[in-house]
């Protein structure tokens, strides 16, 4: 009977994937799947607690980090497999403060079936304050995410969290902090962000997915996630190299890292799109696409095309297809864009004009023009002023 609930639950978590493809946080029936998949683990005839514990990490491809003093708990079918965790398997996590005493926060994983979701390994993954409120899922579209973060929006203001982190569990279980740190219109469209401590808004402007980052005497240094180096470097050591390019980063924070290549990349990176940089040419390509794993076989398209001084450090942008290096100089964090006949729609994400646009091209009713505004002197158009107005100040620098 146990197996036939998860089985049911899991079906829905593939269900509510597919028709929660446009809202830009979570379909009511995804919310009402992790609610009940909470209450599942939580049941009092056999709680997730009575599972099998790991002595050892659980290597997970997504979702919060497991620290050293968490536990982790695996149902049947993950503690009984030989060979990695197969279909079937979920796996709950408790987040402990570093003495191991206090509770923080609860993950659970969903291993679903092939093709689910390959960004996530085919894993959902649902984080829970202590209280058992939902904080964040893996299938979440929210133009403020960022991986590693929970971001809150509230009156206009973004509160921003480490996941998991005891501060993120005092905000559901005691309400807003006394005490909080502020920066005004640092955020995605320009919205303000609030932490209890300047260096958890600092930490989140600077998380790239694809890199790792860290503030050592006011400089952020960044690496690939697959640089070794980093952790020895973010432990104290200094590199035999570096360098350095001065206020390249989020709020005026000097970049800095053992080769300029990394440096470069790591300016560069925008969600949904892969770059390599190839004797000083900045190659853009959509990420997950043919085209980027046929280059990255050692293959260079016949055909391109090039805009010459776009790109950052006025490197010039390369790509199979003009429309992708447009794409690319468009997007920015916590907009939908999207451009027509040489005009770029600019939207707020998860809004009833994304979603009727994103579906089917339907244009707005009522909007505002602004000629020659955009990034290449594009005309920008746009539902409301105020959009266009948080994104033409995000866009400035790019464009």
């Amino acid at each position: 009977m146990r197996s036939l609930v998860l089985m049911a639950l899991t079906s829905l978590v593939v269900a509510v994937v597919q028709v929660d493809v446009h809202a830009d946080r979570r379909a009511a029936a995804h919310d009402e799947y992790a609610v009940e998949l909470w209450g599942f683990l939580n049941q009092e005839a056999l709680p997730y607690t009575s599972w099998a514990t790991s002595a050892d990490k659980v290597d997970l491809p997504c979702g919060p980090a497991i620290g050293d003093t968490d536990k982790t708990y695996l149902n049947r079918t993950a503690a009984y497999s030989t060979d990695g965790l197969p279909t079937g398997s979920t796996v709950v996590t408790e987040h402990y403060c570093a003495e191991g005493t206090e509770l923080f926060g609860v993950t659970a994983w969903v291993k679903v079936s092939d093709g689910y979701d390959a960004g996530n390994g085919d894993w959902y993954w649902v984080h829970y304050a202590p209280t058992g409120d939902v904080v964040k899922t893996s299938v979440d579209r929210d133009g403020l995410a960022k991986p590693g973060f929970a971001a809150i929006e509230s009156d206009g203001r973004v509160w921003v969290f480490h996941l998991p982190s005891k501060n993120l569990a005092d905000k559901f279980i005691n309400g807003e902090p006394a005490k909080s740190v502020t920066i005004p219109a640092a955020g995605p469209r320009g919205l303000s962000l609030r932490a209890v401590e300047k260096d958890t808004i600092v930490d989140y402007l600077a998380a790239k997915e694809g890199f790792q980052s860290k503030m050592i005497d006011d400089r952020l240094w960044v690496y690939s996630d697959t640089d070794e180096e980093a952790a020895a470097v973010f432990g104290g050591e200094e590199p035999a190299k570096n360098a350095t390019i001065p206020a390249a980063g989020p709020l005026g924070i000097s970049l800095r890292s053992t080769d300029l290549d990394t440096i470069v990349a790591y300016i560069a990176a925008k969600p949904g799109f892969a770059v390599r940089n190839v004797e000083g040419v900045l190659w853009v390509f959509k990420s997950g696409t043919p085209e980027l794993a046929d280059f990255d076989a050692g293959n260079e398209p016949a055909k391109n095309a090039t805009i010459p001084a776009a790109g950052p450090c006025g490197m010039s942008l390369r790509s199979t297809e003009l429309n992708t290096i447009v794409d690319y100089l468009v997007a920015q964090p916590g907009f939908k864009t999207a451009v027509v006949d040489g005009r770029l729609w600019v939207f707020t994400p998860g809004s009833a004009a994304w979603n009727e646009f994103s579906k089917d091209g339907t244009e707005p009713g009522k909007h505002v023009i602004l000629v020659g505004a955009g990034p290449r002197g594009m005309t920008v158009k746009s539902p409301d002023q105020e959009i266009v107005d948080a994104y033409l100040r995000a866009a400035t620098p790019a464009s």
